[in-house]
C-alpha cells in the first residue's frame, strides 16, 4: 500500500528560453507524505525522488529530467522561481541557497546512478549542467526515444564529424546540413529514408539538443559531448581513430578554439588561452610545444 497523502497541491508553469523554441514545462508537486513501513523493512518513496527531497528539489529534478541540459544561469533562475512558488502557493519557508539545492539534487541523482556534470559550452564559454546516466549504455537508453535507424543517423553524423578526411589539413568539427546525405558514413542508413524524412530526423536531433545548427553547419552540443564522452573516447580517442582532440589548457574535448599551425600541435579553447600562457609559457602568448606565437600563428576552429 502506498504512502498516505496528507496534503496536496499542484502548480505548473512554463519558462521560455530566449533564442530557443523550447519551452520548459514542469510541475511543482507540493505533496507531503506520512512515512509508512513495508513488510521488508523498506521505506516508501516519491515515485521520482526520495521523501527527503523538498518541494523545490522535486520540482528542479522534474525540470532537469525533462530538459536534460540547462545553463548555469538557467539553473539559478529555475531554483529561484521554484522557491518563489513554494513560498507563495505552498507556504514554504525561506529558500536554501542555489548551491545547497544543487548539492542536494546531485546527492539524490546518485541514488539513481545519474549525475549532473558541469561542463563548458565551447562557443559561449558559459557553464552548463548536463544530466548524465552513469551506468547504462547511452545508445540503449536512447533506443527508448528513437528508432534504431534514427540512432544510426546520429551515429553516422558523429562518425563524419570525427572522420580524418573532415579534419585535414585543419580541424573542422562540423558537417554541412545540405551535404549530410552524401556523406560516406551515411550511405547505408540514408537509403532507409526519403529526402524529406531524413532531414526531419536530423532536425529532430537539433530540436532535442543532440546536435547544434549554425546557418547550415551541424555540430555536436555540450550535451552530446558530455553524455557520449565514453563512446567518443572509445571510437575516436587514443585507442581509436585518434581524431578526438583535447584542449591543452583544460584537457577537455576540443571542437572550437585555436589550433596551432604546426602539424599535430596544441589546441586551445578561447577561454583557456590566458591561463595556458600563464601556466606553461610564463605569460608569453606562445605554443609551449613548438614555440609559435599563438596570437598570430594559429587557425580558428569554429562553426
Amino acid at each position: 500500500m502506498g504512502p498516505a497523502r496528507s496534503e496536496s497541491s499542484m502548480m505548473c508553469w512554463s519558462i521560455c528560453r530566449n533564442g530557443f523554441s523550447t519551452v520548459i514545462v514542469f510541475i511543482l508537486m507540493c505533496e507531503k507524505f506520512t512515512p509508512s513501513s513495508s513488510s521488508n523493512g523498506g521505506s516508501p518513496g516519491y515515485p521520482l525522488v526520495p521523501n527527503a527531497a523538498t518541494n523545490v528539489e522535486r520540482a528542479v529534478l522534474t525540470a532537469l529530467i525533462g530538459r536534460q541540459c540547462v545553463s548555469e544561469s538557467e539553473f539559478k533562475k529555475l531554483v529561484e522561481k521554484c522557491q518563489a512558488v513554494d513560498m507563495q502557493v505552498c507556504g514554504g519557508g525561506q529558500g536554501a541557497e542555489v548551491k545547497t539545492v544543487l548539492q542536494n539534487v546531485s546527492y539524490t541523482l546518485e541514488d539513481y546512478e545519474m549525475e549532473l556534470q558541469r561542463v563548458r559550452d565551447q562557443l559561449s564559454g558559459e557553464f552548463v549542467f548536463v544530466l548524465v546516466n552513469k551506468t547504462n549504455n547511452e545508445w540503449t537508453r536512447k533506443a527508448t526515444q528513437y528508432r534504431p535507424d534514427e540512432i544510426d543517423v546520429l551515429k553516422g553524423i558523429i562518425s563524419a564529424i570525427f572522420a580524418e578526411s573532415n579534419n585535414q589539413p585543419h580541424d573542422r568539427f562540423w558537417v554541412d546540413f545540405h551535404s549530410i546525405k552524401q556523406l560516406p558514413d551515411l550511405d547505408e542508413v540514408q537509403g532507409k529514408f526519403d529526402s524529406k524524412s531524413f532531414d526531419q530526423v536530423v532536425l529532430a536531433f537539433v530540436a532535442d539538443g543532440w546536435l547544434g545548427r549554425r546557418s547550415d553547419k551541424i555540430y555536436l552540443t555540450p550535451r552530446t559531448l558530455a553524455e557520449l564522452k565514453p563512446y567518443l573516447n572509445e571510437l575516436y580517442g587514443p585507442r581509436g581513430s585518434q581524431t578526438l582532440q583535447t584542449c591543452a589548457g583544460c584537457h577537455q574535448i576540443f571542437t572550437v578554439g585555436r589550433q596551432c599551425i604546426s602539424e599535430d600541435c596544441v589546441r586551445l579553447h578561447e577561454y583557456c588561452v590566458n591561463a595556458y600562457f600563464q601556466k606553461y609559457c610564463n605569460g608569453e602568448p606562445k605554443c609551449a610545444k613548438c614555440g609559435n606565437d599563438m596570437n598570430e600563428s594559429y587557425t580558428v576552429v569554429s562553426v
